[in-house]
């Protein structure tokens, strides 16, 4: 619930770029839209776990050199009234650092009072977009194990540069399976739907037939591989200069191992259709009574040997077309 107030407190202007910020205020016990039902009982622990993750990413944003697409946030106290309510309030809140700019959502969906000109978005991407950004933004959201990185968590400036807001699912404080979903990121549930179709990618009842391919949604071209560096053909382990030393000597916020390591796709990319098996909403088994159209394995890498810890068995990788195979013999079957 995001309520503008007094200025911050006089030590927070210096972490915020517009001098403007935001509050967030957990337990008001007011309706966040008027006419809707209040919140129920305040659970004032969970508050707290969310409040202290919020503030120890600020420091790894800090410290890995991620300010300039991950807006600041910190503590200090508010004291105010509600505005056309009268409630009065008298202590600490999470503030947060204002950020310019239009949701990426409303950049290529929405749009008020018409949708921008296929045009004019077509010259913000191919022209303007801040691709070292982008790159920043795909090792942030692998380096904290984001997921739920999508259209409307990404803001867009009219200079071309974006930033990445609503940062509080990271860092496995999630109630599903997820080692990283953004749609900075290829093979990812939120980029495949942007690729695909959102319907196909989550398996919904009677999206079981391939979807025609849509027209082209300019989401596909946030994938970090469209802003490498010239001449370089995968992440590797090419980070920013002062993520790199973080790594190197990580302090006490920071502790990593398997960036160290590099990040690449396992296999060459290719424009095809087939899904991993399981649940997509919760990344656990397929619990649904109408058949799995999944084909593969995901998340696994076949051709590792199985003390790999990577639950392959030494197999080689399967091509698409044993996988599309594979998945015609499942339907049949079904």
């Amino acid at each position: 619930m995001l309520h503008p107030f007094a200025p911050p407190s006089p030590a927070a202007p210096s972490l915020v770029r517009s001098g403007v910020a935001v509050v967030k205020m957990p337990c008001l016990p007011l309706a966040k839209i008027k006419g809707n039902r209040p919140p129920g009982v305040c659970d004032a622990e969970l508050i707290l776990q969310r409040v202290q993750h919020l503030i120890a990413l600020d420091k790894l944003s800090c410290e890995c050199g991620f300010t300039d697409i991950v807006p600041r946030v910190w503590l200090a106290p508010v004291r105010g009234v509600v505005p056309g309510i009268g409630y009065p309030i008298d202590w600490w809140g999470l503030w947060m650092e204002y950020v310019e700019g239009v949701s990426l959502e409303n950049f290529l969906y929405r749009g008020w009072p018409r949708m921008l000109a296929r045009r004019t978005q077509m010259e913000v991407f191919n022209n303007k977009l801040n691709k070292t950004r982008v790159y920043s933004a795909a090792i942030f959201d692998l380096l904290t194990s984001q997921c739920d990185r999508h259209a409307q968590n990404v803001m867009i400036q009219e200079e071309g540069n974006i930033i990445l807001i609503d940062n509080d699912v990271t860092l496995n404080h999630i109630r599903r399976i997820c080692g990283f979903d953004s749609i900075f990121v290829p093979t990812t549930l939120k980029y495949e739907a942007a690729r695909t179709a959102n319907h196909w990618v989550l398996k919904v009842p009677g999206g079981d037939t391939v979807p025609k391919p849509p027209d082209v949604d300019f989401q596909v071209l946030l994938d970090y591989r469209c802003a490498l560096p010239e001449g370089q053909e995968a992440m590797g382990t090419s980070y920013p200069p002062q993520l790199t030393v973080s790594l190197v000597s990580p302090r006490p916020s920071l502790r990593v191992t398997q960036l160290n390591k590099g990040y690449e796709c396992a296999h060459p990319y290719e424009p095809v259709w087939e899904l991993p098996f399981g649940n997509p909403l919760t990344g656990g088994a397929w619990d649904h009574d109408r058949p799995d159209i999944g084909t593969y394995e995901g998340g696994t890498f076949p051709e590792d040997p199985p003390d790999a810890g990577l639950g392959g068995e030494g197999e080689e990788l399967p091509s698409p077309a044993d996988r599309r195979a594979r998945r015609r013999l499942q339907k049949n079957r079904a």
